[in-house]
């Protein structure tokens, strides 16, 4: 059996105590605190984010690179269908509108506002019906098509971005076995 001499249990006895002293504060109310004398510790641990009860975080999408990112994807599928199509064009690029090309020859205007058109996809659901399309091509000049997003289009294109991005959020904190994690839109 060990054996300790007086001083030393009375030694431990007042380190723990004074731990205790120590740690009270925290199971204290600041009112309660506020009431004790002054030679109290009044001072309390402050608490990181897995002791207070978790953590907020908020996303915010970036519309301006979301358009930018589809419009430079629609210009590459500008480029694939009137290619396919054997279409001979030239000045492709991004206008702050939309994708702006020009066709060379004028006898393949019509395939090539055709092709473009196949582009277009219409928005919404197959219950309710749709509630537009997502883009518009238009002939600006003769032989100049602008291929642009539409306004519903572009907001169903953040919509899916959004929704995306939080389908992603959810999947990686499921995979670390957080309990019933609170995800959701805030605003548009």
């Amino acid at each position: 059996m060990l054996h300790f001499s007086r001083a030393s249990i009375i030694s431990i006895i007042l380190v723990c105590l004074a731990g205790f002293v120590a740690a009270s504060p925290n199971f204290l109310s600041k009112e309660t605190l506020d009431s004790l004398p002054n030679f109290f510790p009044k001072k309390q641990l402050s608490l990181g984010l897995d002791l207070r009860g978790g953590a907020h975080l908020l996303l915010q999408m970036d519309e301006g690179s979301l358009k930018k990112d589809w419009l430079g994807t629609l210009r590459g599928d500008v480029r694939k269908k009137l290619r396919d199509a054997k279409i001979q064009f030239t000045g492709l690029g991004i206008t702050s509108e939309g994708v702006r090309v020009k066709v060379l020859k004028p006898e393949q205007r019509a395939t090539a506002e055709k092709k473009l058109r196949e582009l277009i996809n219409p928005i919404g659901n197959a219950i309710l019906g749709s509630s537009g399309n997502d883009l518009q091509v238009n002939e600006i000049e003769p032989g100049i098509f602008l291929v642009s997003p539409t306004g519903p289009g572009f907001k169903q294109r953040v919509l899916d971005a959004s929704s995306a991005a939080i389908e992603t959020v959810r999947r990686r904190i499921d995979a670390l076995g957080t309990k019933e994690p609170n995800i959701v839109r805030q605003g548009r």
